[in-house]
């Protein structure tokens, strides 16, 4: 089976009262049967011209072709198809900006009592700020960025960083993710590692998916039973989707004869499934649980519910908002593969080389695109 019981319980939140572990099991072995039948896992291209540099990296536009004589084969592993967006969902992520105030930023506060909190010039990682917290003890004290709307069932990625003096005790500093309902509530939280005594700046991160019940979070800045200072910066809060960039799959001109295509496949990786058909299983397999819980059936990624089974004011309707929630992430993930393919990629890493850019086109023109 391409996912897990497991899994797919704890992203549809339904208990075995609800609904069996036999029937989850069989709701997935239905599902991966759906995806076999659906989803190309090949796709094939051949050499266009070079489009773009980004830093020393290479790229290649690759267009996907349906017939070829002889080809040259990549075969690329699931993880290399996900990427984080580079769009920062967090306001004023280098604290920088001013607020309403002359004690915070733009889109910051704090909380606690027991320690000093301060929007300070001692340090910083980037810009002329950092959020220090100055404690002398026992509690928990924090800064925390205004709530920041997201997607249950989405992986997210904090990334910050970090420089103490003299932090004992407790601990230490750290960045949360807290995880909100729709009444602002927390409903879980997820901490990068912990940094203590007297570190220079540190970069620390978390990767975490979404609570089915959570609509919005909040990145907190944390230092909890802790002496010392700790100074906070450069934050960086993005989803992880389906990439347009496949990021390790090299290709050196020299291994490839003239004149003959490139075929790109994806491969399930030695490890285990492929992380894009596990994610697209998980997500029905969960739509599914969730509709055998409150009485509908589906097909593919369309489905349909009893009405006479929904209590509109209890439960049943929080479990009919995360079907749909769930069934959209699924035609997000099918409409990518029907578009582009399985490998679903506008640009293939080439030559992490030296040369400059004009070698480098002079290069594929020498090779040829066939």
């Amino acid at each position: 089976m391409y996912t897990t019981a497991t899994k797919v319980r704890y992203l549809a939140n339904v208990t075995t009262t609800e609904v069996s572990d036999d029937t989850i099991n069989g709701i997935i072995t239905q599902v991966d049967s759906w995806i076999d039948w659906k989803v190309d896992m090949a796709g094939t291209y051949q050499w266009e011209e070079f489009e773009e540099s980004l830093e020393e990296d290479r790229f290649l536009t690759m267009k996907k072709v349906t017939s070829f004589d002889s080809i040259n084969k990549i075969i690329i592993t699931g993880k290399e198809l996900f990427q984080f967006d580079k769009d920062n969902l967090i306001n004023n992520p280098e604290v920088d900006e001013e607020g309403d105030t002359a004690d915070a930023p733009l889109d910051w506060d704090s909380a606690g009592s027991t320690a000093t909190m301060s929007w300070s010039t001692d340090y910083s990682k980037t810009g002329r700020y950092s959020l220090e917290i100055d404690k002398t003890g026992s509690g928990t004290d924090y800064w925390f960025s205004d709530a920041i709307s997201i997607t249950a069932g989405y992986t997210y990625k904090i990334k910050g960083w970090i420089k103490t003096v003299s932090l004992t005790g407790g601990t230490g500093a750290w960045i949360r993710i807290n995880w909100l309902d729709e009444n602002g509530d927390s409903v879980g939280t997820d901490d990068s590692s912990k940094t203590t005594g007297s570190e220079d700046w540190t970069e620390v991160s978390k990767e975490a998916t979404a609570p089915y019940d959570a609509v919005e979070c909040e990145i907190q800045l944390m230092s909890d039973d802790s002496s010392g200072n700790v100074y906070f910066d450069r934050f960086f809060f993005s989803r992880r989707r389906w990439t347009y960039v496949t990021s390790t799959a090299e290709i050196e001109f020299d291994e490839f004869q003239i004149n003959k295509r490139i075929q790109v496949e994806y491969a399930i990786a030695s490890s285990g499934t492929s992380p894009i058909i596990e994610r697209l299983s998980t997500i029905l397999s969960a739509r599914d649980a969730l509709l055998n819980a409150v009485g509908g059936t589906a097909t593919g990624t369309s489905y349909t519910v009893d009405g006479f089974n929904i209590n509109k004011g209890g439960a049943s309707a929080n479990k009919l908002k995360l079907i749909d929630n769930l069934n959209n992430q699924a035609v997000e993930i099918i409409d990518e593969i029907d578009n582009d393919g399985m490998v679903n990629t506008d640009y293939l890493l080439v030559n992490n080389a030296e040369e400059n850019l004009e070698d480098t086109k002079d290069d594929i023109r020498s090779y040829g695109s066939g």
